[in-house]
Protein backbone atom coordinates (compact mmCIF):
# COMPACT_ATOMS: atom_id res chain seq x y z
CA UNK A 1 0.00 0.00 0.00
CA UNK A 2 1.10 3.29 -0.80
CA UNK A 3 2.47 5.54 2.41
CA UNK A 4 1.46 9.13 1.62
CA UNK A 5 1.51 12.39 3.82
CA UNK A 6 -1.71 15.07 4.39
CA UNK A 7 -0.96 18.77 4.21
CA UNK A 8 -3.66 21.50 5.08
CA UNK A 9 -3.66 25.13 5.49
CA UNK A 10 -6.14 27.82 6.32
CA UNK A 11 -5.51 31.65 5.99
CA UNK A 12 -7.32 33.84 7.87
CA UNK A 13 -7.41 36.28 5.31
CA UNK A 14 -9.96 34.72 3.51
CA UNK A 15 -12.93 32.85 5.53
CA UNK A 16 -14.79 31.46 2.54
CA UNK A 17 -12.13 29.00 2.14
CA UNK A 18 -12.51 25.27 3.02
CA UNK A 19 -12.04 24.81 6.59
CA UNK A 20 -9.43 22.40 7.41
CA UNK A 21 -11.19 19.66 9.06
CA UNK A 22 -13.66 19.62 5.52
CA UNK A 23 -9.69 19.67 3.23
CA UNK A 24 -8.93 16.64 5.88
CA UNK A 25 -12.49 14.72 4.51
CA UNK A 26 -11.39 14.94 0.84
CA UNK A 27 -8.15 13.84 1.57
CA UNK A 28 -9.50 10.83 3.09
CA UNK A 29 -11.63 9.69 0.63
CA UNK A 30 -9.57 9.95 -2.09
CA UNK A 31 -6.93 8.01 -0.13
CA UNK A 32 -9.79 5.46 0.98
CA UNK A 33 -10.29 4.84 -2.46
CA UNK A 34 -6.66 4.31 -4.50
CA UNK A 35 -5.45 2.62 -1.45
CA UNK A 36 -3.08 5.07 0.30
CA UNK A 37 -2.59 4.90 3.87
CA UNK A 38 -1.86 8.09 5.48
CA UNK A 39 0.64 8.11 7.89
CA UNK A 40 1.08 11.87 9.23
CA UNK A 41 -0.72 15.18 9.21
CA UNK A 42 1.16 18.18 8.60
CA UNK A 43 -1.06 21.57 9.06
CA UNK A 44 -0.86 26.13 8.99
CA UNK A 45 -3.81 27.39 10.59
CA UNK A 46 -4.04 31.20 9.48
CA UNK A 47 -0.89 31.04 7.76
CA UNK A 48 -0.77 32.94 4.59
CA UNK A 49 -0.47 30.35 1.35
CA UNK A 50 1.94 33.89 -0.35
CA UNK A 51 5.07 31.98 0.89
CA UNK A 52 6.48 28.92 1.78
CA UNK A 53 8.46 30.11 5.35
CA UNK A 54 5.41 28.01 7.45
CA UNK A 55 6.31 25.94 9.72
CA UNK A 56 4.03 22.80 8.94
CA UNK A 57 4.78 22.83 5.39
CA UNK A 58 8.73 23.17 6.28
CA UNK A 59 8.63 20.35 8.51
CA UNK A 60 7.21 18.22 5.53
CA UNK A 61 9.56 19.55 3.26
CA UNK A 62 12.07 18.21 5.53
CA UNK A 63 10.58 15.05 6.82
CA UNK A 64 10.56 14.12 2.85
CA UNK A 65 14.22 13.17 3.19
CA UNK A 66 13.56 10.04 5.45
CA UNK A 67 11.51 7.67 2.41
CA UNK A 68 9.03 7.20 5.19
CA UNK A 69 6.20 8.32 2.31
CA UNK A 70 5.80 8.50 -1.10
CA UNK A 71 2.92 11.14 -1.44
CA UNK A 72 1.79 14.32 -0.36
CA UNK A 73 -2.55 14.39 -0.29
CA UNK A 74 -3.56 18.30 -0.91
CA UNK A 75 -7.28 19.67 -1.40
CA UNK A 76 -6.07 22.07 -3.98
CA UNK A 77 -3.17 23.32 -5.47
CA UNK A 78 -3.35 26.50 -4.19
CA UNK A 79 -3.59 25.06 -0.64
CA UNK A 80 0.04 24.29 -1.17
CA UNK A 81 0.88 27.38 -2.92
CA UNK A 82 -0.32 30.49 -4.29
CA UNK A 83 2.89 31.52 -6.31
CA UNK A 84 3.53 29.11 -8.99
CA UNK A 85 7.35 29.94 -8.88
CA UNK A 86 7.36 28.75 -5.26
CA UNK A 87 4.99 26.08 -5.88
CA UNK A 88 7.55 24.58 -8.64
CA UNK A 89 10.62 24.79 -6.30
CA UNK A 90 9.07 22.69 -3.61
CA UNK A 91 7.16 19.96 -6.02
CA UNK A 92 11.10 19.87 -7.39
CA UNK A 93 12.54 19.50 -4.03
CA UNK A 94 10.25 16.70 -3.27
CA UNK A 95 10.96 14.88 -6.47
CA UNK A 96 14.38 14.64 -5.34
CA UNK A 97 13.56 12.32 -2.66
CA UNK A 98 10.93 10.25 -4.52
CA UNK A 99 7.57 12.24 -3.35
CA UNK A 100 4.83 13.34 -5.83
CA UNK A 101 2.27 15.87 -4.67
CA UNK A 102 -1.28 15.53 -5.91
CA UNK A 103 -4.05 17.56 -5.08
CA UNK A 104 -7.44 15.58 -4.84
CA UNK A 105 -9.87 17.99 -5.71
CA UNK A 106 -7.74 18.72 -9.10
CA UNK A 107 -5.75 15.44 -9.34
CA UNK A 108 -4.08 15.23 -13.00
CA UNK A 109 -3.14 11.71 -12.37
CA UNK A 110 -0.04 9.86 -13.58
CA UNK A 111 -1.38 10.37 -17.16
CA UNK A 112 0.61 11.53 -19.83
CA UNK A 113 -0.89 15.10 -19.38
CA UNK A 114 0.25 15.07 -15.99
CA UNK A 115 3.93 13.90 -16.96
CA UNK A 116 4.15 16.76 -19.06
CA UNK A 117 2.60 19.29 -16.56
CA UNK A 118 5.23 18.61 -14.52
CA UNK A 119 7.96 19.02 -16.85
CA UNK A 120 7.36 22.44 -17.67
CA UNK A 121 7.03 22.82 -13.69
CA UNK A 122 10.67 21.71 -13.38
CA UNK A 123 11.50 23.77 -16.21
CA UNK A 124 10.08 26.55 -13.93
CA UNK A 125 11.59 25.34 -10.69
CA UNK A 126 15.56 25.38 -12.40
CA UNK A 127 14.96 28.65 -14.30
CA UNK A 128 14.39 30.17 -10.81
CA UNK A 129 17.85 28.51 -9.50
CA UNK A 130 19.67 29.60 -12.63
CA UNK A 131 18.29 33.18 -12.09
CA UNK A 132 19.09 32.99 -8.18
CA UNK A 133 22.73 31.19 -9.12
CA UNK A 134 23.34 34.14 -11.53
CA UNK A 135 22.71 36.84 -8.80
CA UNK A 136 25.07 35.02 -6.53
CA UNK A 137 27.71 34.35 -9.31
CA UNK A 138 28.02 38.32 -9.71
CA UNK A 139 29.42 38.44 -6.68
CA UNK A 140 31.84 35.41 -6.44
CA UNK A 141 33.35 36.90 -9.89
CA UNK A 142 33.70 40.08 -8.40
CA UNK A 143 35.71 38.26 -5.40
CA UNK A 144 37.51 36.20 -7.93
CA UNK A 145 38.76 39.08 -9.95
CA UNK A 146 40.37 40.27 -6.35
CA UNK A 147 42.00 36.65 -5.95
CA UNK A 148 40.02 35.80 -3.23
CA UNK A 149 39.42 32.87 -1.49
CA UNK A 150 35.04 32.08 -2.51
CA UNK A 151 34.34 28.89 -0.56
CA UNK A 152 34.56 25.33 -0.73
CA UNK A 153 37.65 23.00 -0.72
CA UNK A 154 40.65 24.22 -0.08
CA UNK A 155 43.67 23.12 -2.30
CA UNK A 156 46.37 21.01 -0.57
CA UNK A 157 48.96 22.81 -0.08
CA UNK A 158 47.64 26.20 0.58
CA UNK A 159 45.98 27.77 3.43
CA UNK A 160 43.30 30.77 3.59
CA UNK A 161 44.69 34.16 5.53
CA UNK A 162 42.06 36.46 7.15
CA UNK A 163 41.84 38.58 4.30
CA UNK A 164 40.62 35.60 2.50
CA UNK A 165 43.87 35.14 1.03
CA UNK A 166 45.82 32.29 -0.24
CA UNK A 167 48.90 31.21 1.38
CA UNK A 168 51.15 28.53 1.25
CA UNK A 169 51.17 25.63 3.97
CA UNK A 170 54.62 24.88 4.49
CA UNK A 171 54.34 20.81 5.47
CA UNK A 172 51.68 19.84 2.62
CA UNK A 173 53.69 22.40 -0.23
CA UNK A 174 56.80 20.06 0.62
CA UNK A 175 54.72 16.75 0.00
CA UNK A 176 53.21 17.93 -3.48
CA UNK A 177 56.70 19.53 -4.40
CA UNK A 178 57.66 16.19 -3.95
CA UNK A 179 54.78 14.21 -5.73
CA UNK A 180 55.49 16.77 -8.80
CA UNK A 181 59.60 15.83 -8.43
CA UNK A 182 58.89 12.23 -8.41
CA UNK A 183 56.41 11.81 -11.46
CA UNK A 184 59.05 14.32 -13.26
CA UNK A 185 61.96 11.34 -12.47
CA UNK A 186 59.59 8.54 -13.44
CA UNK A 187 57.63 7.28 -10.36
CA UNK A 188 54.89 5.69 -11.13
CA UNK A 189 51.32 6.47 -9.33
CA UNK A 190 51.73 3.50 -7.50
CA UNK A 191 55.32 3.59 -6.33
CA UNK A 192 54.28 7.35 -4.78
CA UNK A 193 50.98 6.38 -2.67
CA UNK A 194 53.22 3.41 -1.71
CA UNK A 195 55.87 5.49 0.01
CA UNK A 196 53.93 8.09 1.34
CA UNK A 197 51.87 5.26 2.75
CA UNK A 198 54.56 3.80 4.84
CA UNK A 199 56.14 7.19 5.75
CA UNK A 200 52.78 7.85 7.19
CA UNK A 201 51.80 10.70 4.92
CA UNK A 202 48.31 11.26 4.72
CA UNK A 203 46.02 13.75 2.82
CA UNK A 204 44.11 15.69 5.66
CA UNK A 205 43.26 12.62 7.52
CA UNK A 206 42.78 10.67 4.17
CA UNK A 207 44.69 7.96 2.53
CA UNK A 208 46.18 8.85 -0.85
CA UNK A 209 44.77 7.40 -4.20
CA UNK A 210 45.76 7.84 -8.30
CA UNK A 211 42.79 10.23 -8.75
CA UNK A 212 43.69 12.65 -6.02
CA UNK A 213 47.49 12.96 -7.17
CA UNK A 214 46.47 13.12 -10.95
CA UNK A 215 44.44 15.99 -10.18
CA UNK A 216 47.17 17.38 -8.49
CA UNK A 217 49.52 16.56 -11.12
CA UNK A 218 46.88 18.82 -13.82
CA UNK A 219 46.28 21.58 -11.63
CA UNK A 220 47.66 24.32 -12.67
CA UNK A 221 47.16 26.86 -9.67
CA UNK A 222 50.56 25.34 -7.84
CA UNK A 223 52.05 27.19 -10.69
CA UNK A 224 50.64 30.39 -8.99
CA UNK A 225 47.81 31.13 -11.61
CA UNK A 226 44.31 31.78 -9.50
CA UNK A 227 41.37 30.17 -11.50
CA UNK A 228 37.87 30.12 -10.66
CA UNK A 229 34.58 28.67 -12.58
CA UNK A 230 36.57 26.50 -14.43
CA UNK A 231 34.29 23.39 -13.83
CA UNK A 232 31.10 22.95 -14.11
CA UNK A 233 28.90 22.15 -10.33
CA UNK A 234 26.75 19.52 -11.59
CA UNK A 235 25.99 17.83 -14.45
CA UNK A 236 21.93 16.42 -15.54
CA UNK A 237 22.12 16.69 -12.02
CA UNK A 238 24.49 15.31 -10.55
CA UNK A 239 28.32 16.49 -9.19
CA UNK A 240 31.06 16.91 -11.86
CA UNK A 241 34.46 18.47 -11.31
CA UNK A 242 36.33 17.19 -14.55
CA UNK A 243 34.38 18.87 -17.14
CA UNK A 244 35.61 22.55 -18.16
CA UNK A 245 33.59 25.28 -18.76
CA UNK A 246 34.40 27.47 -22.06
CA UNK A 247 37.49 29.60 -21.55
CA UNK A 248 35.63 32.64 -22.10
CA UNK A 249 33.91 31.95 -18.45
CA UNK A 250 37.06 30.71 -16.41
CA UNK A 251 38.85 33.62 -14.56
CA UNK A 252 42.27 33.51 -14.81
CA UNK A 253 44.96 35.83 -12.92
CA UNK A 254 48.74 34.45 -13.33
CA UNK A 255 50.80 35.32 -10.30
CA UNK A 256 46.82 35.41 -8.20
CA UNK A 257 47.88 32.67 -5.46
CA UNK A 258 51.75 32.05 -4.69
CA UNK A 259 53.31 29.20 -6.55
CA UNK A 260 54.14 25.87 -4.84
CA UNK A 261 56.44 24.48 -7.91
CA UNK A 262 57.64 26.45 -11.17
CA UNK A 263 56.25 26.40 -14.84
CA UNK A 264 59.14 24.73 -15.90
CA UNK A 265 58.54 21.35 -13.65
CA UNK A 266 54.85 21.67 -14.48
CA UNK A 267 55.10 21.72 -18.19
CA UNK A 268 57.88 18.62 -17.85
CA UNK A 269 54.89 16.46 -15.50
CA UNK A 270 52.26 17.72 -18.22
CA UNK A 271 54.74 15.86 -21.57
CA UNK A 272 55.24 12.69 -19.67
CA UNK A 273 51.44 12.57 -18.61
CA UNK A 274 50.65 12.61 -22.32
CA UNK A 275 53.21 9.94 -23.11
CA UNK A 276 51.07 7.79 -20.60
CA UNK A 277 47.92 8.16 -21.76
CA UNK A 278 46.71 5.02 -23.37
CA UNK A 279 44.75 5.16 -26.44
CA UNK A 280 40.92 5.37 -25.78
CA UNK A 281 39.03 2.07 -27.07
CA UNK A 282 34.88 2.72 -28.53
CA UNK A 283 32.73 1.87 -26.33
CA UNK A 284 28.94 1.06 -26.71
CA UNK A 285 26.41 3.06 -25.45
CA UNK A 286 23.13 0.78 -24.31
CA UNK A 287 20.12 3.01 -24.24
CA UNK A 288 18.28 1.06 -21.48
CA UNK A 289 21.26 0.68 -18.71
CA UNK A 290 19.58 0.62 -15.38
CA UNK A 291 15.76 -0.25 -16.31
CA UNK A 292 15.49 -4.12 -17.43
CA UNK A 293 14.89 -6.76 -15.05
CA UNK A 294 15.09 -10.37 -15.06
CA UNK A 295 11.21 -11.69 -14.74
CA UNK A 296 12.60 -14.88 -13.85
CA UNK A 297 15.25 -14.47 -11.01
CA UNK A 298 14.85 -10.31 -10.44
CA UNK A 299 17.97 -9.80 -11.74
CA UNK A 300 19.06 -6.63 -13.48
CA UNK A 301 20.06 -7.09 -17.22
CA UNK A 302 23.40 -5.45 -18.06
CA UNK A 303 24.78 -4.55 -21.78
CA UNK A 304 27.24 -7.00 -23.16
CA UNK A 305 28.75 -8.41 -26.72
CA UNK A 306 29.75 -11.66 -28.36
CA UNK A 307 31.97 -11.95 -31.14
CA UNK A 308 31.05 -14.21 -34.17
CA UNK A 309 33.28 -14.75 -37.80
CA UNK A 310 34.94 -11.54 -36.76
CA UNK A 311 31.25 -9.39 -36.08
CA UNK A 312 30.52 -8.09 -33.03
CA UNK A 313 26.72 -8.60 -31.21
CA UNK A 314 25.10 -6.19 -28.51
CA UNK A 315 22.79 -7.42 -26.18
CA UNK A 316 21.00 -7.17 -22.75
CA UNK A 317 21.70 -10.13 -20.88
CA UNK A 318 20.78 -11.09 -17.52
CA UNK A 319 23.26 -10.36 -14.97
CA UNK A 320 22.06 -13.86 -12.86
CA UNK A 321 22.89 -15.98 -15.30
CA UNK A 322 25.56 -14.46 -16.63
CA UNK A 323 27.51 -14.53 -13.53
CA UNK A 324 26.00 -17.30 -11.43
CA UNK A 325 24.22 -18.93 -13.59
CA UNK A 326 21.43 -19.72 -11.13
CA UNK A 327 18.14 -17.84 -13.85
CA UNK A 328 16.12 -20.06 -15.77
CA UNK A 329 15.74 -17.70 -18.42
CA UNK A 330 16.89 -17.46 -21.79
CA UNK A 331 18.78 -14.38 -20.58
CA UNK A 332 19.53 -12.59 -23.73
CA UNK A 333 17.94 -9.81 -25.97
CA UNK A 334 19.38 -8.24 -28.72
CA UNK A 335 20.69 -4.37 -28.10
CA UNK A 336 18.55 -3.42 -30.93
CA UNK A 337 15.67 -5.17 -30.97
CA UNK A 338 15.04 -3.74 -27.48
CA UNK A 339 15.79 -0.54 -27.90
CA UNK A 340 13.42 -0.17 -30.95
CA UNK A 341 10.86 -1.95 -28.82
CA UNK A 342 11.26 0.78 -25.86
CA UNK A 343 11.16 4.02 -28.35
CA UNK A 344 8.09 2.61 -30.56
CA UNK A 345 6.39 1.82 -26.49
CA UNK A 346 7.26 5.56 -26.11
CA UNK A 347 6.05 6.89 -29.70
CA UNK A 348 3.06 5.43 -29.42
CA UNK A 349 2.20 6.67 -25.77
CA UNK A 350 3.18 10.16 -26.84
CA UNK A 351 0.78 10.35 -30.12
CA UNK A 352 -2.47 9.13 -27.85
CA UNK A 353 -1.93 13.26 -25.91
CA UNK A 354 -4.41 15.41 -27.37
CA UNK A 355 -2.75 18.74 -27.73
CA UNK A 356 -5.85 20.85 -26.94
CA UNK A 357 -7.05 19.18 -23.86
CA UNK A 358 -3.77 19.19 -22.40
CA UNK A 359 -3.94 23.15 -23.46
CA UNK A 360 -7.31 23.63 -21.74
CA UNK A 361 -5.85 21.80 -18.26
CA UNK A 362 -2.78 22.98 -17.89
CA UNK A 363 -3.81 26.92 -18.78
CA UNK A 364 -6.77 25.96 -15.64
CA UNK A 365 -4.06 24.67 -13.54
CA UNK A 366 -2.53 27.94 -13.71
CA UNK A 367 -5.49 30.06 -12.98
CA UNK A 368 -5.57 27.84 -9.95
CA UNK A 369 -3.09 30.73 -8.53
CA UNK A 370 -3.92 33.71 -7.33
CA UNK A 371 -2.48 36.84 -9.38
CA UNK A 372 -1.54 40.14 -8.48
CA UNK A 373 2.44 39.83 -8.99
CA UNK A 374 2.47 42.84 -10.37
CA UNK A 375 0.73 44.51 -7.28
CA UNK A 376 4.03 42.36 -5.29
CA UNK A 377 6.76 43.82 -6.92
CA UNK A 378 5.35 47.55 -6.25
CA UNK A 379 4.96 46.77 -2.79
CA UNK A 380 8.84 44.97 -2.39
CA UNK A 381 10.61 47.45 -4.28
CA UNK A 382 8.66 50.11 -1.85
CA UNK A 383 9.87 48.10 0.98
CA UNK A 384 13.58 47.82 -0.58
CA UNK A 385 13.37 51.98 -0.88
CA UNK A 386 12.73 51.95 3.00
CA UNK A 387 15.56 49.38 4.51
CA UNK A 388 18.09 50.63 2.05
CA UNK A 389 17.46 54.12 3.66
CA UNK A 390 17.25 52.26 6.94
CA UNK A 391 20.45 50.54 6.03
CA UNK A 392 22.20 53.80 4.90
CA UNK A 393 21.18 55.49 8.11
CA UNK A 394 23.10 53.10 10.49
CA UNK A 395 26.17 53.15 8.50
CA UNK A 396 26.20 56.96 8.84
CA UNK A 397 25.96 56.13 12.36
CA UNK A 398 28.39 53.46 12.77
CA UNK A 399 31.26 56.18 11.28
CA UNK A 400 30.01 58.32 14.30
CA UNK A 401 31.06 55.88 16.40
CA UNK A 402 27.53 54.18 17.40
CA UNK A 403 27.14 50.33 17.96
CA UNK A 404 23.94 49.77 15.66
CA UNK A 405 25.85 46.19 14.41
CA UNK A 406 22.94 43.70 14.99
CA UNK A 407 20.16 46.33 13.56
CA UNK A 408 22.22 46.69 10.29
CA UNK A 409 22.47 42.90 10.41
CA UNK A 410 18.70 42.60 10.89
CA UNK A 411 17.72 44.89 8.28
CA UNK A 412 21.03 43.24 5.41
CA UNK A 413 19.01 39.97 5.89
CA UNK A 414 15.19 41.21 5.31
CA UNK A 415 17.24 43.22 2.01
CA UNK A 416 18.24 39.89 0.88
CA UNK A 417 14.60 38.18 1.61
CA UNK A 418 13.16 41.01 -0.55
CA UNK A 419 15.38 40.74 -3.62
CA UNK A 420 14.76 36.86 -3.64
CA UNK A 421 11.05 37.48 -3.02
CA UNK A 422 11.35 40.49 -5.59
CA UNK A 423 13.08 37.91 -8.71
CA UNK A 424 10.41 34.94 -7.31
CA UNK A 425 7.86 37.57 -8.48
CA UNK A 426 9.21 38.70 -11.48
CA UNK A 427 9.40 35.02 -12.98
CA UNK A 428 5.39 34.58 -12.10
CA UNK A 429 4.53 37.63 -13.83
CA UNK A 430 6.56 36.53 -16.91
CA UNK A 431 4.83 32.96 -17.06
CA UNK A 432 2.43 33.09 -19.69
CA UNK A 433 -0.75 30.63 -20.56
CA UNK A 434 0.60 28.47 -23.22
CA UNK A 435 -0.76 27.62 -26.35
CA UNK A 436 -1.71 24.55 -28.48
CA UNK A 437 1.47 25.05 -30.51
CA UNK A 438 3.94 25.59 -28.05
CA UNK A 439 2.50 22.16 -26.19
CA UNK A 440 3.28 20.34 -29.58
CA UNK A 441 6.31 21.44 -29.36
CA UNK A 442 7.03 20.13 -25.80
CA UNK A 443 5.56 17.29 -26.56
CA UNK A 444 7.90 16.68 -29.41
CA UNK A 445 10.35 16.87 -26.67
CA UNK A 446 9.30 13.38 -25.65
CA UNK A 447 9.90 12.09 -29.44
CA UNK A 448 13.45 9.77 -28.64
CA UNK A 449 13.75 9.89 -32.73
CA UNK A 450 14.18 14.12 -32.48
CA UNK A 451 17.38 13.52 -29.79
CA UNK A 452 20.25 14.88 -31.48
CA UNK A 453 22.91 12.40 -29.37
CA UNK A 454 22.84 9.21 -27.90
CA UNK A 455 22.47 10.51 -24.54
CA UNK A 456 19.50 12.59 -25.18
CA UNK A 457 18.07 10.11 -26.58
CA UNK A 458 18.67 7.78 -23.36
CA UNK A 459 17.79 10.90 -21.36
CA UNK A 460 13.92 10.73 -22.67
CA UNK A 461 13.55 6.71 -22.52
CA UNK A 462 14.49 7.21 -18.90
CA UNK A 463 12.43 10.08 -18.81
CA UNK A 464 9.52 8.19 -19.71
CA UNK A 465 9.89 4.69 -18.97
CA UNK A 466 10.71 3.44 -15.59
CA UNK A 467 10.80 -0.38 -15.77
CA UNK A 468 11.38 -3.00 -18.16
CA UNK A 469 10.52 -6.47 -17.20
CA UNK A 470 12.32 -9.82 -19.25
CA UNK A 471 9.47 -12.56 -19.10
CA UNK A 472 9.39 -15.87 -20.35
CA UNK A 473 11.49 -17.82 -22.73
CA UNK A 474 9.96 -16.05 -25.40
CA UNK A 475 11.71 -12.38 -24.03
CA UNK A 476 8.16 -10.79 -23.95
CA UNK A 477 8.77 -6.99 -22.72
CA UNK A 478 6.74 -5.04 -20.41
CA UNK A 479 7.15 -1.53 -20.09
CA UNK A 480 6.57 0.36 -16.72
CA UNK A 481 6.47 4.04 -17.52
CA UNK A 482 6.15 7.30 -15.40
CA UNK A 483 1.67 7.11 -15.81
CA UNK A 484 1.37 3.49 -14.57
CA UNK A 485 -0.83 3.25 -11.66
CA UNK A 486 1.92 0.62 -9.94
CA UNK A 487 3.75 1.10 -6.69
CA UNK A 488 7.24 0.23 -8.44
CA UNK A 489 6.35 3.67 -9.99
CA UNK A 490 7.87 7.12 -8.02
CA UNK A 491 8.22 10.44 -8.80
CA UNK A 492 9.61 11.43 -13.11
CA UNK A 493 13.27 12.18 -13.17
CA UNK A 494 14.25 15.79 -14.63
CA UNK A 495 13.43 16.07 -18.55
CA UNK A 496 13.59 17.86 -21.19
CA UNK A 497 16.57 20.19 -21.71
CA UNK A 498 16.05 23.45 -19.60
CA UNK A 499 17.00 25.62 -22.70
CA UNK A 500 14.15 24.14 -24.75
CA UNK A 501 11.49 24.42 -22.03
CA UNK A 502 12.65 27.94 -21.93
CA UNK A 503 12.09 28.44 -25.22
CA UNK A 504 8.53 27.12 -25.18
CA UNK A 505 7.81 29.06 -21.99
CA UNK A 506 9.19 32.35 -23.35
CA UNK A 507 6.97 32.86 -26.23
CA UNK A 508 4.16 36.07 -25.84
Amino acid sequence: MTKAVSYTRFSSDNQREESIEAQLKAIKEYADKNNITVIREYRDEALTGTTDKRPGFQQMIKDAASGDFSLVLIHKQNRFARNRIESAINKHALKQHGVRVIAVAEDFGQGHHAVLMESVLEGLAEFYSLELAAETMKGLLINADKCLYNGGHVLYGYKINNERKYEIEPEEAKIVKEIFEKVSNGWSYSQIIKDLNERGVQRRGKHWNKNTIHDMLKNERYTGIYIYNETHRKINEKRNNRIKKENSEIVRIPGGMPAVISRELFQRVQTLLKKRVRPKTKKNFYLLTGLIECGSCGAAYVGTNSYWNKKEYLWYECSGKKRRGNCESRGRVKKEVLEKAAVDYIIRQTEEINPEEFTKEYNAFLDTFTEGAADRIKDIKKELKEINLKINRLLDAIETGIDVKERLKIHSERKQALQESLIKAKLERSVHHVTVEQVRALINMFDPRKAETEQEKRTIIHRIIKKIVIKGKDKKAEFYTVWDNSDIVRAASPTPPLSEVLEILKEK
